[in-house]
């Protein structure tokens, strides 16, 4: 289930987390944190972590483990929306208390009630599994080539063919054996995945990677297939949102 299609969302709704969270780089116009939300509600509602009032009149949600600067943790407030034919909750404003209490109103002619909340939604168990060193990389060389090659010019430049791919294939293949230093989890259409930065024209790590590949893992044949070279500022808001606190890889947005 996707947050648009859960709840009407107010335009100004990324901005207010933004401003209620620990503060943070989400890059230009919250990005990355409308990626994290998105990521989180469709593991929340996967989970089955969502909070639905038992008499339907509204929603909570733990927003991943965002928190306010003093720790305590975010849940958005989701009463149900009163426009027929149309998503069945409307976000209405963010909450952050320990002991967490719903002001709910039926219409906006009708008085309030409070409402406490004695099992919170919780937050994610985000469960990317291990990473395994022993997993051959596979390569489709021609469909990153063939559907990248702009993308390749622009972070690699001054080289085509097959010194190219021979950057990349050994930046891969060092990552991949570097991979209790470099390798992050990530989330993607449903399923925790890898990525692995690649550092060809520079190895400093305190500076963005050339770029960044997606590995999709295929436990039965024992292999990470490479599906695809993403920018790192694309790549940083999927691996954003399965990390708990500070991420390690900041640089990427850079």
């Amino acid at each position: 289930m996707k947050l648009y299609d859960f709840a009407f969302m107010r335009s100004d709704w990324l901005k207010k987390l933004a401003d209620l969270a620990v503060p943070e780089n989400w890059g230009e116009d919250h990005r990355a944190l409308q990626v994290y939300c998105e990521t989180n509600f469709d593991i929340a509602y996967r989970e089955d972590l969502l909070h639905k009032d038992e008499a339907g009149r509204f929603a909570l949600w733990r927003v991943g483990t965002l928190t306010t600067s003093d720790g305590t943790p975010i849940y958005a407030y989701f009463p149900k929306n009163r426009l027929e034919g149309k998503q069945a909750f409307a976000f209405v404003t963010f909450l952050h208390q320990h002991s967490l209490m719903v002001t709910y109103s039926p219409d906006r002619f009708s008085s309030s009630t409070q409402i406490a909340i004695q099992d919170p939604p919780k937050e994610p168990d985000y469960r990317s599994g291990d990473y395994h060193p022993d997993y051959k990389i596979e390569y489709s060389w021609g469909h990153m080539e063939s559907d990248h090659s702009s993308r390749l010019e622009q972070h690699i430049p001054g080289l085509t063919g097959r010194p190219r791919f021979l950057c990349i294939f050994g930046a891969i293949e060092l990552a991949h054996r570097l991979w209790g230093q470099l390798a992050v989890p990530q989330y993607h259409h449903g399923a925790y995945q890898w990525f692995l930065p690649l550092y060809i024209t520079h190895d400093d790590h305190s500076k963005p990677p050339d770029l960044v590949a997606a590995l999709v893992a295929n436990d039965e044949r024992e292999v990470y297939r490479v599906a695809t070279l993403l920018p790192p500022d694309w790549a940083y808001p999927l691996a954003r949102a399965i990390t708990v606190g500070r991420p390690s890889f900041n640089s990427w947005l850079a």
